[in-house]
């Protein structure tokens, strides 16, 4: 904008601006001429513009409010679209300028320092430094501005110039004036109490800080470790309780004192508990043994006993097992459960060094699985013993039909076989066929079939409960008679032609043809 322009409203040369405030004056009088002034204005923007700048160079507030009003009226009459944003900005910084222009306050700014110090934020940090933060906080509502940075600074104030203050009294004062900004941080307050050395006020401070980590780090800073402790616990923070625990145990060196600290408080035991497990085997053991904890003591000898870098050794397995048990045994109801397991898996793995003593595991060594035992046992002939134990450790029926079919099939106990399927035919349930064995019989000829036994396998093929299975397994081991015999049976047209499919030879081909023909002239009776 030319500076003459401005100059020109009020010197009587004419100008766009002057023009414009001679309109204005003539409607403020309600003179009808007024509207002839507007038209003769050779610029309605470029007026409002000189009146708005000739406004913020102006310190006089009532000649201010007239040239404002003379822009707003140019601005209404202007034809073209007028920017509106430029009139209520002006407005606002006005009200800035003129606030702390006041005698009270004495910041006599022009605007074009106004401007250049960063506007209304350079007003606000100006009226900072000089301590004015009520003021301040005004301008930064007024104008749409964040809050906080001048609270913490009005916060580091009050701890520099309350030396004489009491440390419950100026902490509440700190807190009660700082409550409706929740989310502010105190550690620039906290850190200014400790520069000007007064701990127990920096401690009352972060009582009411919002942020745990901030919280909880000052309190340890300040060497209140205990206290940093209860707050992350109180929270329920592993991550800070872990690091407060971890820097009580660096800086205490009374083992003792520190075991009974942990006593009292459940939940950083158990994070220190799970930081040892990963990272310190031996501090974990020490931290149950001071504790008395013994459930934790039998699982810290059961992880140590399974550490891959160790050698498998049955005996000192055994041993391990043994010493959890006593442990469990101490920690009674609690451990029932693990106690019964410790026995069962004792009483496994003496019963396989047994067997790698007798040379039945073939170069496998102690520690192997439960079904692993069972199946040597069953190879070796020892049915009863692989029963009983599979009964002990509560082993699945039809998993243990499974493992003990293979492994009678594998070992060529064919006998055995029978007996075990011996009374577990098939029974009539809802017109169905239902077999009484857990696995079925399809299992019992497949395996049959796999060790190359089709005489085998035919014994179990009657016992199938589904007829058109029964008949595929005929044809699996190449009995087409009995198959037919089996589709006849049960009026299966369809069944017939499936075991047509499986095979090249004219014989069975015609008497699958005789069958059905003999099907269809026959009827069915249910």
């Amino acid at each position: 904008m030319d500076l003459s322009e401005i100059l020109n409203i009020f010197s009587g040369k004419p100008s766009n601006g002057r023009a414009l405030y001679l309109a204005w004056l003539a409607f403020k009088e309600k003179d009808p001429k007024y509207t002839k002034l507007l038209r003769v204005v050779p610029s309605l923007a470029k007026g409002a513009i000189a009146c708005i700048h000739a406004a913020m160079n102006e310190f006089n507030v009532e000649r201010q409010q007239k040239l404002l009003e003379a822009a707003s009226l140019g601005k209404a009459y202007y034809k073209n679209r007028f920017d509106g944003a430029i009139l209520g900005n002006a407005c606002a910084e006005l009200r800035v300028l003129n606030a702390v222009r006041e005698k009270e306050v004495g910041m006599f700014l022009m605007y074009q320092t106004f401007a250049r110090t960063g506007k209304i934020k350079g007003v606000v940090e100006r009226l900072m430094g000089r301590h004015m933060y009520a003021l301040a906080l005004s301008l930064a509502e007024y104008s749409g501005m964040k809050s906080n940075e001048i609270a913490t600074s009005w916060g580091v104030w009050q701890v520099k110039k309350g030396g004489d203050k009491p440390d419950q009294a100026l902490a509440a004062h700190i807190a009660a004036q700082l409550q409706p900004y929740p989310g502010l941080s105190r550690a620039p307050i906290v850190a200014a109490a400790l520069s000007a050395n007064r701990h127990r006020l920096a401690s009352l401070i972060l009582d009411s800080e919002p942020n745990l980590i901030h919280r909880v780090e000052g309190l340890m800073k300040l060497g209140e470790t205990r206290k940093a402790l209860d707050v992350a616990i109180t929270h329920l923070d592993p991550d800070l309780t872990l690091s407060s625990t971890l820097n009580i145990i660096a800086a205490n060196t009374d083992k003792k004192a520190m075991y009974d600290m942990l006593k009292d408080r459940p939940f950083a035991q158990q994070q220190y508990a799970v930081y040892c497990e990963h990272r310190n085997t031996a501090a974990l053991s020490e931290l149950y043994q001071e504790l008395g904890n013994f459930r934790g003591q039998g699982m810290s000898i059961l992880k140590a006993s399974q550490d891959p870098r160790l050698v498998p050794n049955t005996r000192n397995l055994i041993k391990s097992l043994k010493e959890a048990k006593e442990k469990f045994l101490k920690a009674g109801k609690y451990s029932e459960t693990e106690v019964k397991i410790m026995e069962s898996q004792v009483k496994l793995l003496e019963l396989q060094e047994d067997l790698l003593r007798q040379g039945k595991f073939k170069g496998e060594g102690g520690g192997v699985s439960l079904r692993d035992t069972l199946r040597v046992l069953i190879e070796c002939g020892d049915i009863k013993l692989a029963d009983t134990l599979r009964k002990e450790h509560g082993m699945g029926d039809r998993n243990y039909w499974t493992m003990k079919v293979t492994a009678l099939c594998e070992s060529n106990q064919y006998k055995a076989l029978e007996t075990l399927a011996a009374g577990k035919g098939v029974k009539k349930v809802a017109n169905k066929l239902v077999s009484l064995a857990p696995i079925g019989f399809e299992f019992f000829v497949s395996e049959c079939m796999r060790c190359r036994r089709p005489e085998e396998a035919k014994k179990y093929i009657p016992k199938i409960a589904d007829y058109a299975r029964r008949a595929e397994a005929y044809c699996d081991i190449e009995e087409y008679h009995l198959a037919i015999d089996c589709a006849k049976e049960y009026f299966d047209a369809d069944l017939l032609l499936a075991i047509r499919s499986r095979t090249s030879d004219p014989t069975i081909k015609k008497r699958v043809d005789d069958v059905r023909a003999y099907l269809v002239k026959t009827p069915q009776i249910d």
